[in-house]
């Protein structure tokens, strides 16, 4: 729940995956991280990881809706799995860190 509303409420087409659905959800993702990146006074060129998390084949959206923004200067890393809340079917996650190391 959030305030007086449940979680469903909130998402954007739900249980919809259909490709015009995808890119709907896509861009509200985006449009809400640029908004919080906006408020730390950073954009996606000062990011350095990208996350992103959906089940269904969502390389159009990509293509269509991340790369043009601008949205994926490190790339983005595909997490083949759902999102923790249900319905929800599309997430996306970013991050600027000064050194990032894999092991």
């Amino acid at each position: 729940m959030t305030g007086d509303k449940d979680f469903r409420d909130l998402i954007v087409v739900l249980d919809q995956v259909d490709g015009a659905d995808k890119r709907k959800k896509a861009r509200h993702a985006l449009e809400d991280l640029e908004r919080r990146l906006s408020l730390l006074g950073f954009d996606w060129s000062m990011t350095t990881g990208n996350g992103l998390y959906c089940v269904h084949d969502i390389f159009q959206t990509l293509t269509d809706e991340i790369a043009v923004r601008g949205a994926a200067p490190a790339g983005v890393t595909w997490h083949l799995r759902r999102p923790p809340i249900s319905g929800l079917e599309f997430e996306m996650d970013t991050r600027s860190v000064p050194v990032e190391r894999t092991i």
